[in-house]
């Protein structure tokens, strides 16, 4: 690497649990986010999205992860999913998206 050459990056990876399985209930959320593990049968899926943010995004990030729940009461997890990778102009196969709870039901 030169010298004077610097590199900042700060990446929010998004993934869904197997089969979209409500696993992760608030007695044990807090949990999880420490460990990204929790007791019982469990699995990810496959596949995941990475976005970058610039470092003066990154409250908005976090706020935004904290009030993630009450977000999804009024958007759905597909819905925003696949608007954050039209806005970042991510080009995808649905076919190759996560198998989302709302398609199944």
């Amino acid at each position: 690497m030169k010298p004077g050459t610097f590199t900042q990056m700060y990446v929010q990876l998004v993934f869904a649990v197997q089969n979209r399985d409500a696993v992760l209930s608030k007695e044990i959320r807090h949990r999880v986010f420490e460990y990204m593990i929790c007791p019982g049968r469990f699995s990810w899926q496959e596949g995941y999205g990475g976005f970058t943010y610039s470092r003066s995004q990154i409250n908005d990030v976090y706020n935004y992860i904290l009030n993630q729940e009450s977000h999804h009461s009024k958007c759905t997890f597909r819905d925003e999913y696949i608007d954050y990778l039209n806005k970042n102009e991510m080009e995808f196969d649905e076919q190759f998206l996560f198998a989302f709870l709302e398609d199944s039901v």
